[in-house]
């Protein structure tokens, strides 16, 4: 992911994920995001959970947004996914705004699929060219209690200098993204998913 200027457009999305596809995590510890593997040293961590909804209803919704990208795009990121479903070893184009004029760009990989009965989500990993080096996961859980709660889990640490260099202040962004994620969920929690999926054709 490089620091850009401007809004990854679909023309760099589609040049970003042609040369990502068949390129190597840039970390050995897959699964760590959801507790299948032991962190590494070095790897700070970022765990945000928020109730996002109630009910089966809240949770199908949620859902079907969390597995087409839709998460992501009502926090305002750029996602280009190589399929509208989140599906295992995919490759996505992310665009990240950081600060006003300024977006990071990049690639990942989705390295897990959770889908039990009343859990489901994902999770990926970064790609050569990401500023950080690591792991997020995405879960949403239906409680017995009937809340809808969704769980951002990341474990990562800088890999270009600059992130190094900014320090609390990347670490700030990030706890921000996954708020915004966290909001943009919610936002689906009475989102029909068929008028999703209107807007997607």
């Amino acid at each position: 992911m490089t620091l850009s200027r401007t809004k990854i457009n679909a023309t760099a999305a589609r040049s970003l994920l042609g040369r990502a596809k068949d390129a190597p995590l840039t970390y050995e510890a897959v699964g760590m995001s959801l507790g299948k593997v032991d962190a590494p040293a070095g790897f700070r961590e970022l765990n945000e959970s928020r109730v996002v909804g109630k009910g089966q209803e809240a949770f199908n919704n949620i859902g079907y947004g969390l597995m087409h990208w839709d998460v992501h795009r009502r926090a305002k990121m750029f996602v280009q996914p190589e399929f509208n479903v989140v599906r295992l070893d995919d490759c996505v184009a992310v665009a990240v705004p950081t600060v006003p004029f300024l977006s990071n760009q990049g690639a990942c990989r989705v390295v897990d699929v959770v889908a039990t009965g009343d859990s489901i989500g994902w999770s990926y990993g970064t790609l050569p060219g990401h500023p950080e080096c690591g792991e997020e996961s995405f879960v949403l859980t239906h409680l017995p209690n009937d809340d809808v709660v969704l769980t951002i889990r990341a474990f990562s640490k800088p890999a270009k200098w600059y992130v190094k260099v900014a320090g609390p202040i990347a670490r700030g962004i990030q706890k921000k993204v996954a708020n915004r994620l966290l909001d943009g969920a919610a936002t689906l929690a009475t989102v029909d998913p068929l008028s999703l999926m209107q807007r997607s054709t």
